[in-house]
């Protein structure tokens, strides 16, 4: 079972090696995601199953907009919901910000 919790600066290790595994790329740094938590007006979360994250997802929220920056699913555990349970916690977060509506931009060759 899938567990969704707000993201905390202790979790920043695990999902930094997530991020360098899922966007090799053009990974986030640490200091990203510290600043990142640190606005007001962001809403982070991480999805844990058996005590391990296995996810993570991220958005700006200032209704009437809000915007996912990242969003993020262990390879070895897609195709379980995971990234609909986090996109899930987004929109109540932004709801609960009065937010109206709330986009998400893909990379082009992102097939998954």
């Amino acid at each position: 079972m899938t567990k969704v919790r707000r993201m905390r600066w202790w979790d920043l290790p695990v999902v930094d090696s997530l991020e360098q595994e899922c966007f090799a790329h053009d990974a986030w740094t640490v200091e990203q995601f510290w600043s990142e938590l640190a606005q007001p007006t962001r809403c982070y979360y991480v999805a844990v199953q058996d005590g391990s994250i296995v996810g993570y997802a991220g958005a700006f929220v200032l209704a009437p907009e809000s915007d996912i920056q990242t969003l993020a699913v262990d390879p070895r555990h897609r195709g379980q919901g995971i990234a609909d349970a986090l996109v899930s916690e987004l929109l109540a977060c932004a709801i609960r910000a009065e937010a109206t509506a709330m986009i998400l931009e893909v990379r082009a060759d992102n097939r998954a």
